[in-house]
């Protein structure tokens, strides 16, 4: 498991990667903007209740061959791990099954 690559993506790594985000095998690359804005308004909504802090939704990023994009904002993450582009991560996808 090392290395980054970098946008833009083969046919082959958006597969790869789009394939992890779905295994639920590890954490699945997010959106932190979405993530931090919903947070932000979950906090002026509830103060002093911090379960309700807790985020609805993980604002999953969906790999293209530009990045990896939020569908939520449209921004775009232009480099993944090497180890989830590759297919090297269903390894982990065989010892969560068993």
């Amino acid at each position: 498991m090392e290395g980054i690559v970098y946008a833009p993506f083969t046919t082959e790594q958006v597969d790869s990667i789009n394939g992890y985000q779905e295994a639920s095998v590890g954490h699945p690359y997010t959106c932190s903007h979405c993530r931090d804005e919903e947070a932000q308004q979950l906090r002026q909504k509830h103060p002093n209740n911090l379960e309700r802090w807790a985020l609805r939704s993980q604002h999953l990023l969906v790999a293209r061959q530009e990045g990896l994009v939020c569908p939520e904002c449209g921004r775009v993450q232009i480099s993944a791990h090497s180890f989830l582009a590759d297919g090297s991560w269903k390894v982990l996808q065989r010892k969560v099954a068993k």
